[in-house]
């Protein structure tokens, strides 16, 4: 049953692309398991896990709540070395994504709690390897996933949409952090580069994972860098406030432009599936109607969507001047951008 401003399909399609964000997560640390945590790796996972006695059941529970949540405690059990456990827990996870990305049925709590429990097993004793932000970020946006999946089989229809549209709220919600804070971070660090907007002349030879594009895009002008971190900043800091908006193209304003900064970083560096797990947030700023649903929500006026352009058009406009003044942007003769910031930081002012 389709309602008003109803995100069953949005949700369905949330549902799916984090099974293949898990998918991209399991397989790509398979193959890595044995030169990092394998016993003749980097950081051999064996002489943790190994050391402990055998487990009886209260013992078990101990060890996973106070000690390391993993299952892999229970591979003395089963007689099973643990790098076989670890590529079993891979393997598991990797079947998992697939049954969920192949059918609607394998989206249901059951399925995403699994993956999530044997992420966060692998995650647990994967030390530095797996402290990425990327990772963090799974395992939060994961646990939403699982906690809010239909059940299946047993929940009706009206409460699967209601839950449906509940859900979307918490991950615009981890979406708002992590954008707005990935501004503030920038400019509360007291670098003058992110308030002069000169930090992109350098991030290209100092980031931590650059690709082959990051050249092209370090021969681009100062203006042209410059010009990008102003996009970048108010992004960050500005669009997320329209995740909830009370009107639709706000919403809309907010999702395009979080999707294609997040495509750009991408051409600019690797960070693994960072940037695709970024944007599978942002499909809870959609409805059914952005999918070509159609629902039961009432139409509005001419009087009202009109006034609902309008009021887009002065917050956006808006919001954009103020940027655009407090950063000092000017466009001279030459045809070149200027930049003199109407506000700096000092380490500790904020």
């Amino acid at each position: 049953m389709a309602l008003s401003d109803g995100q069953v399909h949005v949700h369905n399609l949330f549902l799916w692309s984090m099974a293949v964000i898990y998918l991209f997560a399991f397989a790509s640390l398979y193959h890595q398991l044995p030169g990092l945590y394998g016993d003749n790796g980097i950081l051999p996972v064996a002489k943790d896990i190994v050391k402990s006695p055998p487990l009886e059941f209260s013992r078990l529970v101990h060890y996973v709540q106070h000690v390391k949540p993993t299952l892999l405690w229970v591979t003395q059990a089963l007689k099973i070395d643990v790098q076989t456990g670890m590529d079993i827990l891979a393997l598991t996870g990797i079947a998992l994504a697939s049954c969920a990305i192949i059918t609607r049925f394998a989206r249901n709590i059951f399925v995403f709690g699994a993956l999530w429990t044997l992420y966060l097993s692998l995650h647990s004793v994967g030390n530095v390897f797996l402290w990425f932000q990327w990772d963090a970020l799974l395992l939060e946006a994961g646990f939403l996933t699982f906690i809010f999946a239909p059940i299946p089989l047993i929940m009706p229809a009206r409460l699967h949409a209601q839950l449906a549209s509940i859900s979307m709220w918490p991950v615009k919600w981890l979406l708002f952090r992590l954008m707005f804070m990935t501004a503030i971070v920038k400019l509360q660090s007291g670098c003058q580069t992110w308030w002069k907007l000169t930090a992109l002349q350098h991030l290209y030879e100092t980031q931590g994972l650059p690709h082959f594009l990051g050249w092209y895009w370090h021969q681009m002008p100062n203006w042209f860098h410059s010009l990008t971190l102003l996009y970048a900043l108010f992004t960050d800091l500005v669009t997320p406030w329209f995740f909830f908006a009370p009107t639709r193209g706000l919403r809309k304003f907010a999702f395009y432009n979080q999707v294609f900064l997040h495509v750009c970083y991408m051409l600019i560096g690797n960070y693994n599936f960072y940037n695709l797990l970024a944007i599978v947030l942002t499909l809870g700023l959609l409805d059914d109607r952005d999918l070509g649903y159609q629902t039961h929500s009432r139409t509005n006026s001419v009087l009202k969507s009109l006034i609902a352009k309008l009021f887009n058009v002065v917050v956006i406009g808006g919001l954009t001047g103020t940027t655009v003044w407090l950063f000092g942007v000017q466009y001279d003769e030459k045809a070149v951008f200027k930049f003199k910031a109407g506000l700096c930081c000092v380490p500790g002012s904020l």
